[in-house]
């Protein structure tokens, strides 16, 4: 590598390699590593769009209807 005046060296949390200063970047873990080789970008999946809340209320609701059972002996054949 050359000599470059007033630059650091630093080393890849990543891989344990030394390297100048310019050639590194921090990852989104924090970390300082080169940005040839050791760098990802995060995950997609780590960042899921928002939850979708689905709909409670019922449209157009109606209270149960009241059923009439008829027992044995409720009807007579002069009912029919």
């Amino acid at each position: 590598m050359p000599y470059i005046p007033g630059e650091a060296w630093f080393i890849c949390d990543i891989c344990g390699l030394k390297g100048r200063r310019s050639k590194m970047v921090k990852n989104w873990k924090g970390q300082m590593v080169h940005r040839s080789t050791c760098f990802e970008h995060r995950h997609p999946q780590d960042f899921p769009p928002p939850a979708v809340s689905e709909q409670k209320a019922v449209r157009d609701a109606r209270p149960e209807p009241q059923y009439n059972f008829i027992g044995p002996g409720d009807v007579t054949p002069d009912d029919l």
